[in-house]
């Protein structure tokens, strides 16, 4: 493979990597927030991926992790007259 080609690849999967990181907000020791982009699918001049956005509980009495306000979606990134990037969620089929 072209090194060129080689660096390129490697760079974006580093990219790839930094971007699809969990971010994780603690409130307290029973509640936290989550998010992360799961999945990516690009195309020229469009992004489309999976963002997960919920909220977790810890249910001391049960003993385990509950999920609470999933606002997780499928989101468009594309170019908005060729100038400015404009962010939506995708309907769901």
């Amino acid at each position: 493979m072209d090194s060129g080609i080689e660096t390129g690849l490697r760079d974006l999967n580093s990219l790839y990597s930094e971007i699809a990181k969990e971010k994780r907000q603690d409130s307290d020791v029973q509640n936290h927030h989550v998010s992360e982009i799961c999945n990516i699918i690009e195309c020229d001049g469009r992004q489309i991926h999976y963002l997960v956005d919920k909220d977790w509980h810890y249910r001391t009495e049960e003993r385990r992790w509950v999920s609470m306000n999933d606002r997780s979606s499928w989101q468009s990134i594309s170019k908005n007259g060729g100038k400015q990037w404009e962010r939506k969620p995708l309907p769901i089929c």
